[in-house]
């Protein structure tokens, strides 16, 4: 069984290995009966060799299959990540061959002007 919990005594009650991330990367693994509270924050919050404790748990970190080797560009992860821009540079393209007054400053402006609303509800103040 996995179990994902912030909540310490609960990992160290339940669990017979521990594994601990910062940022999405593994930062340590130990054994439950070696571990407490202190040496899992030192390892949630520490480099290796800055613990307290002097220990060195098991620091293991194999390269993700998903990610991919550095000089690679992955083409469709990019036009996966920039799909909605990709298709407003397209609609805008579409409504200024069909109506030539869409590019004039004016009813950029004015477009402008109403997508901001809506813009600044979705990413907050």
């Amino acid at each position: 069984m996995i179990a994902i919990s912030s909540e310490l005594p609960e990992v160290l009650a339940i669990s017979d290995r521990i594994v601990t991330m910062r940022e999405g990367r593994v930062t340590g693994e130990i054994k439950s009966e070696d571990a407490n509270e202190e040496i899992l924050m030192s390892m949630m919050t520490l480099s290796a060799e800055k613990r307290p404790s002097g220990r060195k748990e098991t620091m293991t970190q194999e390269p993700h299959p998903d990610r991919q080797t550095p000089g690679k560009i992955d083409l469709i992860g990019y036009l996966a990540r920039f799909a909605p821009l990709i298709f407003l540079i397209i609609l805008m393209a579409g409504f200024a061959f069909g109506e030539p007054r869409f590019l004039t400053p004016l009813n950029l402006f004015n477009v402008l002007r109403q997508v901001s609303i809506y813009g600044l509800l979705a990413v907050g103040p």
